[in-house]
Formats: C-alpha cells, sequence, structure tokens
C-alpha cells in the first residue's frame, strides 16, 4: 500500500491511496486506488478535533482517589507535607505515601508540576 500526497491550488490537499499490484491480485491496478481531495483548512480542523479529544482522553486516564485529590488540593494551595497531614487527620507518613502516589500517576517530578498538571486537567 502507498499514499502519495499531493498539493494543489487554492490549498487543496490531495491523498491518493493504493495498493500494490500484488495485493490487488489479478484485479485492474486503478480498482485499487482511492482518491481523497481536501481542502487544508478543512484538514488543519481535523487535527484540532483530534489533538482536543487526545486531551481529554489524556485527562480521563488519570486516575486519583478521592483522598489523593484532596492531598493535590492541599499541595496547589501550597501546603507541606506536616500541613496536610494535620488537615487530614493522619500521619506524615501516611501523606508521603499519598503525595508519592499523585507524583508516580501524573507521571511529574516534583509539586509543583502536579499542581500544574492538576489544574490543567481539571483534576482538583
Amino acid at each position: 500500500m502507498t499514499l502519495k500526497q499531493t498539493n494543489g491550488a487554492n490549498n487543496i490537499i490531495k491523498f491518493t491511496i493504493s495498493d500494490t499490484k500484488e495485493d490487488c491480485g489479478k484485479d485492474d491496478i486503478n480498482k485499487c486506488r482511492f482518491e481523497i481531495i481536501v481542502k487544508s483548512s478543512i484538514l488543519i480542523n481535523l487535527f484540532r478535533i483530534f489533538t482536543n479529544y487526545e486531551n481529554q482522553y489524556k485527562k480521563e486516564l488519570i486516575y486519583l482517589t478521592q483522598r489523593e485529590k484532596e492531598v493535590l488540593k492541599y499541595i496547589a494551595q501550597g501546603k507541606n507535607n506536616t500541613q496536610i497531614a494535620h488537615k487530614l487527620n493522619v500521619s506524615i507518613h501516611t501523606t508521603k505515601m499519598h503525595v508519592h502516589k499523585i507524583l508516580e500517576k501524573l507521571s511529574v517530578s516534583d509539586r509543583t508540576e502536579a499542581a500544574v498538571k492538576a489544574i490543567k486537567n481539571d483534576l482538583i
């Protein structure tokens, strides 16, 4: 299978998709050809839609427990582990474990990155 892109006049892009003779068998090669003609503005809008969908999908992949969301909210407020532990009435060790899991789930290396990502992804 081959894909050929041709840029035409008036911001038109033509994609030609065709199978090789081996893929088509004994049939005429022209029967195995498919062409798509698209205005570049439509293509740009399609890319935007897919990008927005991908970003939304990524948001859904981040699963935090209710407690992790509470801890993350306090992290975003600038609270340290001792303050968070006191607010949630848990040990500092438990708070550190929650923070570690949050950083891991968000794929970030520090609390600031976690807070930024949480706000960008509407997690808190």
